[in-house]
């Protein structure tokens, strides 16, 4: 009999709730996205294109001829978002010319500096590494090009670097090239890591040449926790520049406090 009570009182309570004049307008298909979520879509683009825009006009400032940008944050704040963004906009303006380098495709611990150096190599067509190269009877057809058998000469290496880096200068007189190296914030190996510091540090200083990158700080200390003092002078002696992402959840959480709030007031 309870039962058959509490079957009565609920059949009685929704045939109360049908007789509301709003209840089809009220009901939302599941299945459908709800509109409002496109709000805060866009004012996530928003927040990234402020971010683009803050990368643009460190490139764009006549005081700077080079510079070396990090942009810092924890995993998941949208970093490489930027990045492409950043990397579609400048392609579309014939004053850059735009490199991107994913980061953990080079990934090889002792010979990613040289990997790197490679890269540029082959980009700005730096045929002088041939004749060097052919004293160690390596072709320089092959991907396998080991430029630590020479570049490791003591005696010759910087030299050989500062002729690298002319010839990079002479290539980008007239446009500015912007290196992006994503997902260096994705490498556990310290030695990899302090290998793309090195390899920044060496080529950061080219007029024309600016490099961008991403960093999170957090996973920094927690590799480098028994040297954080190591990795904390190489971020600051690296970077000309940092900029922040951190995603405004202060303006999501208003939102969904008053898309909360309004279907609330709805259904009472």
């Amino acid at each position: 009999r309870q039962r058959q009570m509490c079957i009565r009182d609920r059949l009685l309570r929704d045939k109360m709730f049908h007789k509301k004049a709003n209840f089809q307008k009220d009901i939302k298909n599941p299945q459908l996205p709800i509109k409002d979520y496109k709000e805060i879509k866009n004012i996530a683009q928003i927040f990234y294109d402020i971010k683009v825009n803050e990368i643009k006009s460190i490139l764009d400032n006549e005081k700077y001829n080079t510079a070396t940008i990090a942009i810092i944050g924890s995993w998941g704040t949208g970093k490489s978002s930027v990045l492409f963004s950043l990397k579609s906009q400048l392609e579309n303006e014939k004053k850059y010319k735009v490199v991107y380098l994913d980061m953990i495709s080079f990934y090889s611990t002792q010979q990613l500096y040289f990997n790197l150096i490679k890269t540029l190599a082959l980009e700005f067509d730096y045929s002088y590494w041939e004749s060097i190269l052919q004293n160690y009877n390596v072709d320089m057809s092959l991907s396998g090009v080991n430029l630590s058998l020479f570049l490791t000469d003591s005696v010759n290496a910087q030299n050989r670097i500062n002729h690298f880096k002319n010839h990079i200068h002479n290539k980008i007189k007239n446009i500015k090239f912007i290196l992006i190296l994503d997902e260096l914030d994705r490498l556990i190996d310290k030695e990899a890591i302090l290998n793309v510091m090195k390899f920044i540090n060496t080529f950061s200083r080219i007029p024309n040449m600016y490099l961008v990158t991403t960093l999170d700080r957090r996973i920094l200390l927690e590799i480098f926790k028994e040297e954080s003092y190591i990795i904390t002078g190489y971020v600051d002696k690296t970077f000309d520049f940092k900029i922040e992402i951190k995603l405004p959840v202060y303006r999501l959480r208003n939102i969904f406090k008053f898309e909360l709030e309004k279907e609330i007031n709805q259904w009472t």
